[in-house]
């Protein structure tokens, strides 16, 4: 079985990026998309849009998402994405502790609501 990056030639650089990419598929190369976009449940384009951004590189070398620390605001590199509703802290800020403050405050304050 063919490998689906296989066909691919990198592009002349340009100054714009295209809005159209035409990928030209050989019958085993449709039937490889057509499984991946059963497997992965979603439509074909999405899956070649996803076949696209594994394969390049990522933003300064780093494999990773944006996130912004919970305690002093600034935005940092991390490699997992940031859970919606949960704290997530910059390397600077575990460093010196913040993440037991927050927690020691937070255990403050509800026993404070038991106490009412």
């Amino acid at each position: 079985m063919t490998r689906l990056d296989d066909d691919f030639e990198p592009a002349p650089a340009l100054n714009y990026v295209p809005r159209i990419l035409v990928v030209d598929l050989s019958g085993d190369d449709g039937v490889a998309l057509q499984q991946l976009a059963v497997v992965m449940k979603q439509p074909i384009p999405a899956v070649v849009h996803e076949l696209i951004r594994r394969a390049m590189p990522r933003q300064n070398g780093h494999v990773g998402y944006k996130n912004t620390c919970s305690s002093c605001g600034k935005e940092y590199a991390a490699i997992r994405r940031a859970i919606p509703g949960k704290r997530s802290y910059c390397s600077d800020c575990r460093a010196t502790g913040e993440p037991a403050a927050d927690r020691a405050r937070d255990y403050r304050e509800r026993k404070a609501k038991e106490r009412q």
